[in-house]
């Protein structure tokens, strides 16, 4: 689902199999959010709704949430790192 205009949430559908693969696919999404949180800012300064002492007394809130829909969860899933 893609993200509204803003940026603020992000929903992704992700096979997990194998579970090194999903752990990728997290750090991934995290990366691309602080990527859209950065570009969010600079356009804010662009445009001079920000200063820069402002935009550095800011930085990204990011609440990621991996939700496990597997019918079968006998195997875990790895545990993720939040940065």
């Amino acid at each position: 689902m893609p993200a509204d205009p803003a940026g603020r949430q992000t929903r992704d559908g992700v096979f997990w199999r194998p579970a090194e693969t999903l752990a990728q696919r997290v750090s991934k999404l995290r990366d691309e959010a602080i990527v859209r949180y950065k570009a969010l800012i600079a356009l804010l300064l662009e445009g001079h709704h920000l200063t820069r002492s402002e935009a550095n007394a800011l930085s990204p809130n990011l609440d990621l949430q991996v939700i496990d829909a597997r019918l079968d969860r006998s195997q875990p899933l790895p545990v993720f790192n939040s940065r």
